[in-house]
């Protein structure tokens, strides 16, 4: 008998702890990012409650223009019952309706303001966790290094407080918005639809974000890609639809833009034509980025250029960077509020990209471009925001005041004209206006007294100073204003209207005004007629006279100064380029036989020297150009206990 014997049989034993411990990793991992969460949150709330503190104090300043006036009218009188119907053709954007409702509870500019850092800070708290899910769902890098970086990415970058800084904008809402459509997208979420719509109606400039999130989705690996489609042709429609309608003529200013902007014109007559006349768009940008590849460096630089090849950042930053380039008309994309959801989504972008890179190289030269990351955004910080309070704080405290009680005294129902670097908050009003003359112009009056407020140095200018000083001088001489305040570089007048005259001509520029228009050490004369006012020496040693800039072109000049001079001390009549701040001829007077008239010839050789700051070594931006031509000044410097009068100024071009 055979017995056969077997050897023992070999069981997988499973630990039956192993579930325990597979949880707890995973406890572990939601805990750690629960904690880093938690405490970015309250690195982004620092930084809000730093946005609010800013924005408070540019609007104490009045440091707001224009742009932000036409903005805040309307979110202001969407629910006061004081806007009109065409009130959406500028941009497109219904989100006022819903925004207004909070001017019915406090009515401030700062309210306006307060919603548009709430969007940009709410937009990187969404793109703070996108990425922290990102970090945490890999293992080859420190999730928590990542998730630091992409903060730092989002809190360090300049650009987001310039963004803000530049009056109240819809993009910072659309980004909001656009962000969370993006995320929802990316997840194949239905909701997404929903923050779809609310971008759309953000403004036609957002609507665009829906196009480049489409762009980014199509690339994306996996199902879903016909959301991508989806969202382009949703975001093409939109546009389309609206611009036939009349809204956002001056947004595009491209052939297909202007085509589209004008009912009746449009040209494209075939989807072929179409995808030419896009594609042809698509060059002009690529190439005018690269030759002022500055600003388009430095728009992606702080947080990182490769992150703007990763999905999703790829196809945002194409489209937000080419519609910027799209509505300026030129060349130049400047770090802006144009630009703010690529600061948004591009950190985004850098944490995938680093990801992608440790998959191929080394965890020590991904550690290294990390760090190089994170120093790349510190300097690019430490060298533009010291530069935020030149740029963006523009109205010195002494004329916030005056402007303040200017303001406390002008009835709310009353006709404004105001210079428009300083308009910002007066949006409010019924019946206000920005002040220029170039173009000559012709403005409409119709009540009884109409207020005017004019600052020719302070805020952020597009008229020229000696544009300023006109208005000024037509209204102290020509109309004969009451004159209610003329202190720290604002004047304030008011004016009853004749019954008989509904408009007031302001241009062109004369070549020559009387000297008490100008900043002076001394005083204004005023005895008799305002024509025969003149400056006064007071005894102190400074500038009689200063603060005259004429912007003139290239070409031959004759400058004059009438004047007297009783001495004891000398007076100096000077001439400056402040364009290259060199003074071109001086002379001095110490005692006149009456009044004298001093002339001085110069030449202008150059069209344009003067160009804002730039930056430092590789941290630097295309910045937008000065207006043509150079600024001459005349000044007259009063030596201690000089007894001199100045009665008049002029530059008059002679070839």
């Amino acid at each position: 008998m055979t017995t056969t014997t077997s050897g023992p049989t070999q069981l997988a034993v499973v630990p039956p702890t192993t579930g325990r411990v597979l949880r707890r990793v995973h406890a572990k991992k939601t805990w750690g990012r629960s904690r880093v969460r938690f405490w970015g949150s309250i690195v982004l709330g620092v930084q809000f409650a730093l946005m609010l503190a800013w924005n408070a104090l540019q609007i104490h300043r009045y440091d707001q223009t224009w742009d932000f006036a036409g903005f805040y009218h309307i979110w202001y009188a969407v629910w006061h019952g004081a806007l009109t119907t065409s009130w959406w053709h500028g941009q497109g954007i219904f989100i006022w309706w819903p925004l207004g409702l909070l001017s019915l509870v406090n009515s401030s500019p700062m309210t306006l303001l307060s919603i548009q850092d709430i969007a940009t800070v709410g937009a990187e708290v969404v793109a703070f966790y996108w990425l922290t899910e990102i970090a945490w769902g890999q293992d080859r890098l420190s999730p928590r290094l990542l998730s630091w970086l992409g903060l730092l990415l989002l809190v360090v970058n300049p650009w987001i407080y310039w963004a803000i800084s530049w009056d109240y904008h819809s993009e910072a809402v659309g980004c909001f918005f656009a962000i969370l459509a993006a995320r929802a997208l990316f997840r194949n979420q239905k909701r997404a639809w929903i923050w779809v719509a609310l971008t759309l109606a953000s403004g036609l400039v957002p609507a665009t974000y829906i196009f480049g999130i489409g762009l980014s989705r199509l690339l994306k690996r996996g199902n879903g890609w016909y959301l991508g489609i989806a969202a382009c042709v949703v975001s093409v429609a939109w546009i389309v639809l609206f611009i036939h309608l009349g809204a956002g003529g001056s947004l595009f200013a491209t052939n297909i833009g202007r085509s589209l902007a004008t009912p009746g014109t449009l040209t494209i007559s075939s989807p072929k034509h179409l995808v030419s006349e896009v594609v042809n768009q698509i060059s002009d940008v690529v190439r005018n980025d690269w030759f002022n590849r500055g600003d388009f460096v430095a728009n992606l630089a702080p947080q990182g250029i490769f992150g703007a090849l990763a999905t999703p950042a790829i196809g945002i930053t194409a489209v937000v960077l080419g519609v910027s380039e799209s509505q300026t008309g030129t060349a130049i994309v400047p770090p802006s509020m144009q630009n703010v959801f690529v600061y948004v989504i591009l950190p985004i972008g850098t944490v995938l990209a680093l990801i992608w890179l440790a998959k191929r190289f080394t965890p020590r030269v991904v550690k290294a471009l990390m760090g190089l990351t994170a120093v790349n955004v510190l300097v690019w910080s430490a060298i533009w925001m010291p530069y935020l309070p030149v740029q963006w704080l523009t109205t010195s405290a002494s004329s916030a005041a005056v402007i303040r009680r200017a303001a406390a005294r002008i009835p709310s129902n009353a006709d404004l004209l105001i210079s428009q670097g300083i308009m910002g908050d007066f949006g409010w009003r019924p019946k206000f206006l920005g002040l220029t003359i170039d173009p000559p112009w012709t403005v409409p009056v119709s009540g009884k007294d109409v207020w005017f407020i004019v600052a020719p140095h302070q805020g952020i200018e597009i008229e020229s100073v000696m544009g300023e000083y006109d208005i000024i001088d037509t209204l102290a001489n020509q109309l004969h204003a009451a004159i209610v305040a003329d202190s720290n570089d604002v004047w304030v007048f008011k004016w009853h209207r004749p019954p008989s005259v509904n408009q007031i001509k302001f241009g062109p520029i004369n070549h020559s005004y009387p000297a008490w228009l100008f900043p002076s050490i001394g005083g204004i004369v005023r005895d008799g007629p305002r024509r025969r006012w003149y400056l006064a020496a007071s005894g102190k040693e400074g500038y009689l006279l200063w603060n005259d800039e004429w912007l003139e072109q290239k070409g031959r000049y004759v400058a004059e100064a009438t004047f007297k001079s009783s001495g004891p001390g000398p007076i100096s009549v000077q001439i400056w380029n402040d364009s290259t701040n060199r003074e071109l001829a001086e002379r001095q007077y110490t005692r006149t036989n009456g009044v004298v008239r001093a002339s001085f010839f110069l030449s202008v050789k150059h069209g344009q020297e003067h160009q804002p700051w730039p930056g430092a070594g590789p941290f630097r931006i295309d910045p937008q150009p000065s207006p043509p031509g150079q600024q001459i000044e005349i000044r007259i410097w009063d030596a201690k206990g000089a007894t001199a009068s100045v009665y008049s100024i002029s530059i008059q071009r002679v070839r």
